[in-house]
């Protein structure tokens, strides 16, 4: 295993009967990012988080957290782990902090200190001391990272932390997420069907698809744009002239008119001779984007939906 490697799956299958649910998955989850686990709903990725967990048992593979094996040693693997599979259980007749009092008289060596730089961590502090019935969603999810944290794990495993928080929870939770992986080197593994969210959390992504493992590929990776074709979008005051122009040029582009706009299909290097024709032609030039995949785009493609 790799020194950087907290997390690894080797060939990992989980069969119910005589249906494979998960299917000879291998993966090697970092300190430090934040890993995803994309597909849609019945890809696999509860199974395979509940199977990280010991929630769930392990079919045939392994699975191994900072080297003991999770289905052999358990108590040595798990104490690496905070993890919240679905939704995040409390008290919600008492306080957030009596909450993190009842976890952490479960755990060995957590003391009020340690309860007070988890609360800071994830933003509870004006909170802290309300009763649970009274938190947003999103706070009582933080509450959740808080008591997983408590003993500091190395790992921590959120299965669907985005489900039914509103659009201010999800960035504060994103953000929380991102400051642990940057600042603590957690190895922060979160699944979720939402290819937009993702697309903002993740250093990885591994996409699964009806239990079997599609692809691992890093987000630069994946939003990577093939040099040799790429489309920019051109705002100019003079829109048909510059059609005119360009189509009559000698380079292998192709070009469309949409009202003020012109979307130019292109190589990368034909970019600045474009911009100077236009110029040259006294054609005056608003903007130039270059549109890029969306990862929902590139995800379809992967995945050979249409």
């Amino acid at each position: 295993m790799n020194q950087d490697t907290v997390v690894q799956l080797r060939d990992v299958t989980k069969k119910i009967g005589l249906k494979t649910i998960i299917h000879t998955i291998s993966l090697d989850i970092p300190r430090g990012k934040v890993f995803g686990l994309l597909g849609p709903n019945g890809a696999g990725k509860t199974t395979l988080i509940r199977m990280m967990v010991g929630l769930t048992s392990i079919t045939g593979g392994h699975i191994t957290i900072h080297g003991s094996n999770v289905k052999h040693e358990f108590e040595k693997a798990i104490q690496h782990v905070g993890a919240i599979v679905e939704n995040p259980e409390m008290y919600n007749y008492m306080s957030g902090w009596k909450n993190l009092i009842h976890a952490a008289n479960m755990l060995p060596g957590v003391n009020r200190k340690r309860m007070k730089e988890v609360v800071a961590l994830v933003g509870l502090e004006k909170h802290i001391h309300q009763k649970v019935k009274t938190y947003s969603l999103g706070m009582k999810q933080r509450l959740g990272i808080a008591q997983a944290l408590l003993h500091r794990p190395s790992v921590l495993i959120l299965d669907e932390p985005t489900n039914g928080l509103d659009p201010a929870g999800i960035r504060e939770l994103r953000d929380h997420l991102r400051r642990l992986a940057d600042v603590e080197g957690t190895a922060v593994i979160v699944s979720s069907h939402l290819l937009s969210e993702m697309e903002l959390m993740c250093d990885e992504i591994a996409i699964l698809q009806e239990g079997k493992l599609v692809d691992v590929k890093s987000l630069k990776d994946m939003m990577l744009t093939d040099t040799s074709n790429v489309t920019i979008v051109l705002d100019v005051d003079q829109p048909q002239e510059a059609y005119a122009l360009l189509m009559q040029t000698p380079w292998d582009i192709s070009c469309a008119m949409h009202n003020q706009t012109l979307k130019v299909q292109l190589s990368k290097e034909q970019i600045p001779s474009v911009v100077y024709e236009l110029a040259h032609a006294q054609i005056n030039i608003y903007e130039v984007k270059m549109l890029t995949k969306s990862l929902e785009d590139t995800f379809l493609e992967m995945t050979g939906v249409h």
